[in-house]
């Protein structure tokens, strides 16, 4: 690692201990960083839950600032895909064009060099930073709305200071929009590696979902799928969450439903589950699924997320489909018609995970892609910075 690393600082939304793939990316990034990087942690004190108050704690040592936002008091324009469309890209924007000098103050003591926004619309509160756009919680997919907002960056009409962007695996169009004004950091999420013990799987089979009760998450497309399934039989579903939707525990249908659980647990079902089901209708680069590869489930997931792991679908690791209950219905029968091969492969899925999202293996490369990033934006920096 070179020695000439730039002060970085991280902004988030939220408070690091919420739980959600943000908080938890922070989290994992940080856990190897190289002794000559300085950090500061620019978040917020708003969590609705602290799935990961015992894991943030290390996070202290880092130098932190608490911004107050105003994002965090509309936290309601979430439950709705419309209502959150509006917030993120109409009246946030207009709020922060405002008030923004009023965090600057806030932030002025801050030194660092480069600021990585896992949210790209708070650029504003950032002068004379070199600013690393994201795809955390936008670019998700390629379709119109984003291919548009890239265009828009590329022109300089939006988000006009940031100099560079982190872009997840499989969004080629955006890369290369990006690339015409900005430059790119082309990496996943990466997370620990899991480590099972050893143990014979049961006769039953076991699914799991993991993930917010929520519509646009497909909850309910996988109970309405599992039950068309008929697995009860010889498989069960354990769904892992919290949300809005009330979903109730169904033992006659083989659904089990825990809620929220520590992290110990979830290994523990992660490491004996032998199918994660995710049939999503809305995700970036959801750390579930990572999760579940790394303990060797086999994935079936919503194809909206088919872009961020495509080589995961072509080495067999995961099968994408429809996210409505027929699809989810077809794709259980099939993964339970093929138990046998798909538990001889679990290893294998392992080390697939290991050599793509070990944290271990991505935190290296991010942070000597930033180093590399820093000096060739200071080479060449952009004109309206």
């Amino acid at each position: 690692m070179p020695g000439n690393a730039p002060h970085l600082g991280f902004h988030i939304i939220t408070d690091p201990a919420m739980g959600g793939g943000v908080e938890r990316w922070l989290i994992n990034t940080l856990s190897t960083v190289p002794s000559n990087f300085e950090i500061t942690i620019i978040s917020t004190s708003y969590s609705d839950q602290k799935r990961l108050e015992e894991e943030s704690q290390y996070l202290k040592k880092f130098k932190g600032i608490k911004l107050n936002l105003f994002e965090n008091k509309f936290r309601f324009f979430r439950r709705n895909r419309i209502m959150s469309f509006t917030l993120d890209n109409f009246l946030l924007p207009f709020f922060l064009f405002f008030t923004a000098w009023y965090y600057r103050i806030n932030l002025r003591e801050d030194s660092s060099e480069v600021i990585y926004l896992t949210k790209n619309q708070y650029w504003r509160l950032f002068r004379g930073k070199v600013l690393m756009g994201s795809s955390h919680t936008e670019f998700h997919d390629q379709g119109l709305l984003n291919t548009m907002k890239a265009k828009l960056y590329a022109s300089g009409i939006i988000y006009r200071n940031i100099s560079a962007f982190h872009v997840y695996p499989g969004r080629d169009k955006l890369k290369k929009e990006f690339s015409k004004r900005g430059v790119v950091m082309e990496l996943p999420n990466g997370t620990p590696e899991m480590v099972c013990k050893s143990s014979g799987m049961d006769e039953k089979i076991k699914f799991l979902y993991v993930g917010r009760m929520e519509k646009i998450k497909g909850i309910d497309i996988l109970i309405n799928g599992w039950k068309m399934s008929h697995a009860k039989d010889n498989s069960t579903l354990s769904i892992i969450g919290a949300g809005t939707l009330q979903v109730q525990e169904d033992q006659e249908n083989g659904i089990r439903v825990l809620g929220r659980v520590s992290d110990s647990n979830l290994h523990d079902l992660y490491c004996n589950s032998d199918i994660f089901i995710y049939p999503t209708l809305w995700d970036s680069f959801p750390y579930t699924v990572i999760e579940a590869m790394s303990a060797g489930c086999y994935i079936i997931a919503g194809s909206v997320i088919r872009s961020s792991f495509r080589e995961a679908e072509n080495h067999e690791v995961i099968k994408f489909i429809k996210s409505n209950p027929q699809a989810v219905s077809d794709e259980i029968r099939n993964a339970i018609d093929r138990i046998a091969i798909l538990r001889k492969n679990r290893e294998e899925r392992r080390n697939f995970f290991m050599d793509n999202y070990s944290s271990g293996r991505i935190n290296e490369m991010f942070f000597s892609t930033l180093i590399d990033l820093n000096q060739k934006i200071k080479m060449n920096p952009m004109e309206n910075i």
